[in-house]
């Protein structure tokens, strides 16, 4: 337990260095363009916590599915104990409903990875299109500054989105309901009762449901800050065009 504590403090460490390391660089970059274009300081400003939340969320998910099952390793096996002291029938059940229970998470991650596909892909043919519409215009002689800072405000966010949004849709270690057969041959070797064997599934059961959890949630936090930044890069857009001469 104590080594688990200690790689929860890297881990927070690392954590807090990354994003130091890159508010700092944008900071500076920042200030660079600023003093080129002064209408474009006002829209940079969210990027570095878009960045910090990013780095965040990544970090923490990984912290969660690294760390958690190991510092919740006493409780499941507490789980597994107290288990077997109850009626067959009831494990029976608790396992039918942890069974149902990894089945409905399965849905909920499978819908999660779809709509993260969806909305990836739709920034996709919208950041091409705004992308082809402008190089339509800068062939004709029509394009100006207004036009190329919108166009480059609203992309770099959508490009922001859509990396947040491939991130959510990842393939990740999943828990699922069942067993392979093989890792029964030990529990029949050592003529181990069915209480205590259905009691061992239902602790795997859990430390499934714990790291589903862990992965659901990081997604779903990704997912939001995607939302967030490609609203961010519409609105900061039209206000570069607004206040640019």
């Amino acid at each position: 337990m104590q080594q688990a504590h200690q790689k929860i403090q890297n881990y927070i460490l690392v954590w807090f260095s990354v994003t130091t390391v890159a508010r700092a660089i944008f900071s500076d970059y920042r200030r660079r363009l600023t003093t080129t274009f002064p209408s474009i300081g006002c829209v940079c400003s969210p990027i570095p916590l878009l960045l910090d939340r990013f780095v965040g969320v990544l970090v923490t998910g990984l912290l969660f599915l690294r760390m958690g099952v190991e510092l919740m390793h006493d409780e499941f096996l507490r789980l597994a104990d107290d288990l077997e002291n109850g009626h067959e029938r009831t494990i029976v059940e608790i396992v039918r409903l942890g069974e149902k229970f990894l089945d409905s998470q399965l849905t909920s991650g499978i819908a999660a990875d779809q709509r993260a596909t969806t909305f990836a892909s739709i920034l996709t043919l919208a950041t091409a299109t705004l992308i082809g519409g402008y190089i339509t215009i800068e062939a004709r002689g029509y394009a100006s500054i207004k036009i190329s800072l919108f166009v480059s405000v609203v992309c770099i966010f959508f490009m922001i989105s859509i990396i947040l949004s491939i991130a959510a849709s990842r393939s990740t270690k999943w828990g699922y309901a069942g067993n392979n057969p093989s890792k029964w041959r030990n529990d029949v070797k050592d003529n181990k009762t069915m209480k205590r064997a259905l009691s061992e599934q239902l602790e795997l059961y859990s430390q499934c449901i714990y790291m589903n959890n862990c992965i659901l949630s990081t997604n779903s936090r990704l997912m939001m800050i995607s939302y967030i930044s490609s609203l961010i890069g519409v609105l900061s857009g039209g206000v570069v065009a607004m206040y640019t001469p």
